[in-house]
């Protein structure tokens, strides 16, 4: 019996070391075409963006010259036939773009350089270098020992500050440390997670990336969207036997790729899909809808409804007060770059000019540097595009409105659920409201074509009494479901229902 307990804890560590070996390849494969693909894409968006800056800026440079005194302009003549001389024509060209500037930042050079007559009609742009790792860092709590472990697969550090998907995993992991579960967390990349992964460690979370054996055998493999599952849940089957496997949908791809039009995408992603969610233990789902879908196409197999999680509190700042429409998401988000443009070029150029001065539009959200120019030669008036942020809290806490015009997309939307705890209502569409406990003209204004889109957003401006009835019952609604108190309890739900006590 000894004898055959060694041979079969060598067969484990041998199949554990296959599995890292052949991990790590894949991985490094995988790393190396991604760099490939980010470098051509920073080059292609270094070189539209070099094209734009000189075309604006030289329009800029000819406006501001003609309105400046004889004796100004000799002294700049001067200024730049020196400097041409030691450093050459580029010198030049940074010198007067910074003089023109103040050095504020090139984005405001953008949004500044139309010609005089033009320049109240032109979208304001302030975006700045993306930040990261910085505001609405989801506190961590950590839970005495349990003696249980899990293993945690992701694409990457979750970037809680970016994308609704990377704060829900942030929050899976805190709720798990505050139960007392000693957590590994395996990533294809690092690239982009320096600023999170002190937070994490401090928390107790020991990160690597994918083929680096957890410390402790694990009890939990949580597993974060299906395509990562579907690459290595068999050999995690065949390495941690024992271990329960469970894949956290984050949304139902298939459903984005089918409302996105992409119905060949769709075709393939559907069953591969499936078959990913069959093979594991059970499967987390944010919304009872997609959680009834699994259920009807996958039927004995185990699927738990766990929604998204906030912890916002309301703000204290009342209507009269309130200033401003805000539109918020992640631009690396397909269905967010839609609705960006769909408000921009159809639903705006609806809205009264006067009412977009008393509240202007702030974009707000990680990756839009990559289309801002685009949208800044629209001319838009009362537009500001601002980027990436510390923290959304002030824009919300202070924002008359939400606008979250998605027109395509899966899941529950995050922005929403924190603009109803925050206080701010909303006007979306019926498939932004999906997975959300609200309703149209009680807690939140539904439109799903721009001229009855413009008008919600014109009436949620204008009415303080809608306004208020929608932020006070839109929070009562979202926080009996989104709470950390009502997410632990159907997380502990979930943790029993694969074998693990409540105290777990």
């Amino acid at each position: 019996m000894d004898e055959q307990s060694e041979h079969q804890t060598q067969r484990e560590r041998l199949e554990r070391s296959t599995w890292a070996l052949r991990t790590a390849y894949e991985v490094e494969l995988a790393r190396l075409r991604a760099e490939n693909a980010r470098l051509q894409n920073e080059i292609d968006g270094f070189m539209r963006w070099r094209v734009v800056r000189a075309l604006v800026g030289w329009q800029r440079i000819h406006a501001s010259l003609r309105q400046l005194s004889p004796a100004r302009m000799r002294q700049l003549r001067r200024t730049a036939t020196l400097t041409l001389r030691r450093k050459g024509a580029g010198a030049v060209i940074r010198r007067g773009m910074l003089w023109l500037s103040g050095r504020r930042g090139y984005w405001r050079d953008l949004a500044e350089a139309a010609p005089p007559s033009n320049a109240a009609a032109s979208a304001k742009m302030r975006i700045d270098e993306p930040l990261v790792g910085s505001g609405d860092a989801p506190p961590i709590e950590i839970g005495a020992p349990n003696g249980r472990s899990a293993l945690i697969l992701a694409p990457s550090v979750p970037a809680y500050d970016r994308e609704s998907g990377a704060r829900r995993l942030d929050h899976l992991i805190g709720l798990l440390r505050s139960l007392g579960w000693a957590v590994a967390l395996r990533v294809e990349t690092l690239d982009g997670g320096d600023s999170y992964l002190p937070r994490l460690r401090a928390a107790g979370v020991d990160v690597g990336l994918f083929g680096t054996p957890p410390p402790i055998l694990p009890d939990l493999i949580l597993i974060q969207f299906w395509g990562v599952a579907e690459a290595h849940l068999p050999r995690l089957r065949a390495v941690y036997p024992s271990a329960k496997i469970l894949i956290d949908s984050v949304d139902l791809h298939f459903v984005r790729e089918v409302r996105s039009g992409d119905y060949a995408g769709a075709g393939t992603t559907f069953g591969r899909e499936l078959a990913a969610y069959r093979a594991a233990d059970g499967t987390l789902t944010v919304s009872q809808k997609e959680a009834d879908w699994l259920t009807d196409l996958l039927p004995g197999s185990n699927v738990y409804l766990l929604p998204l999680m906030e912890t916002f509190a309301p703000s204290p700042i009342p209507f009269a007060e309130r200033r401003g429409v805000v539109f918020l998401g992640s631009f690396r988000h397909q269905p967010n770059v839609d609705a960006l443009d769909w408000l921009l070029r159809q639903i705006v150029p609806l809205l009264d000019p006067d009412l977009l001065t008393a509240h202007p539009l702030s974009i707000i959200g990680y990756g839009l540097h990559e289309y801002a120019p685009a949208y800044a030669a629209l001319q838009l008036h009362g537009v500001e595009m601002v980027g990436a942020v510390e923290s959304v809290v002030p824009y919300l806490e202070r924002a008359r409105v939400m606008a979250a015009p998605l027109r395509f997309g899966a899941g529950t939307k995050g922005k929403l659920l924190q603009a109803a705890l925050i206080g701010t209502p909303s006007v979306t569409t019926r498939i932004g409201v999906e997975g959300l406990p609200l309703e149209h003209d009680q807690s939140i204004l539904i439109a799903d074509d721009a001229p009855t889109f413009a008008a919600a957003l014109t009436r949620l401006l204008s009415d303080g009494a809608l306004w208020k009835r929608l932020s006070e019952t839109a929070r009562q609604q979202t926080e009996a479901q989104h709470s950390r108190k009502a997410v632990m309890a159907r997380w502990r739900a979930v943790l029993s229902a694969l074998g693990f006590d409540h105290s777990a």
